[in-house]
């Protein structure tokens, strides 16, 4: 769900960007001192987001809990940005700074070629589940980490997904097995629709857990499906 919410607030910022640009009926106009103000207000606003992910970075590095507006401050900060970029272009500012907030809008090519891989950016700053660990359930099946913009549980959770060519389709989210997957064994399929598998927890000794979990996953799709590129 957070991947759309992200993509949605990309297209309404794009939105607002062509707003502000029309709107500006001439650069005289957005050149008044009230005008100017209004729009380094802003700006600096757009800072500030990019301050607070600077300090998520730290405060991740550090092994501190992130709160909810820290973990989506990328998100505002390139989404203000790129609502930002009318506004500039029509506003009699350095040319550095006009091409700094067209870059932002220029992303909607990556946004058109590869909706998800983007949302994956706006919500990390990063492709970063490029490189994820994948647990393979059979040919087309495979268990991967849910997204981690908005995770708040001590433990890692995790998704089925199932493979379409290109493609990438999430067909059930929010599987927790108590810990971080070291592997799986799959103990059953049943017509393609379920699965029972073994999973095994790493360090589960040291944490005091058990080793392993059998869980039932679905092999079906559940409502809110996700059609995903594959990196």
């Amino acid at each position: 769900m957070l991947p759309y919410l992200a993509l949605a607030l990309y297209i309404i910022s794009l939105i607002t960007s062509l707003i502000l640009m029309l709107t500006a009926k001439s650069k005289s106009a957005t050149n008044r001192p009230s005008a100017l103000r209004w729009f380094k207000f802003a700006t600096f606003i757009h800072l500030l987001f990019l301050l607070l992910f600077c300090f998520r970075h730290f405060a991740a590095t550090a092994g501190m809990h992130a709160s909810l507006l820290l973990n989506l401050s990328f998100l505002f900060y390139f989404c203000s940005g790129t609502a930002l970029c009318g506004w500039a272009l029509r506003t009699k500012i350095p040319a550095l700074i006009k091409i700094y907030f067209a870059l932002f809008d220029a992303s909607i090519i990556l946004f058109v070629l590869m909706p998800f891989n983007f949302s994956v950016f706006l919500l990390s700053a990063g492709f970063s589940e490029s490189t994820e660990i994948k647990f393979p359930v059979n040919d087309h099946y495979y268990i991967m980490e849910q997204g981690t913009a908005m995770k708040q549980s001590a433990h890692p959770i995790y998704r089925v997904v199932r493979h379409h060519g290109m493609f990438n389709q999430t067909v059930q989210y929010n599987l927790n097995f108590g810990g971080a997957l070291d592997s799986i064994h799959v103990l059953s399929i049943i017509n393609d629709k379920s699965a029972r598998i073994r999973a095994y927890i790493k360090n589960a000794t040291q944490q005091n857990r058990v080793d392993s979990a059998d869980v039932d996953i679905k092999l079906k799709h559940e409502a809110k499906d996700e059609i995903q590129q594959q990196i």
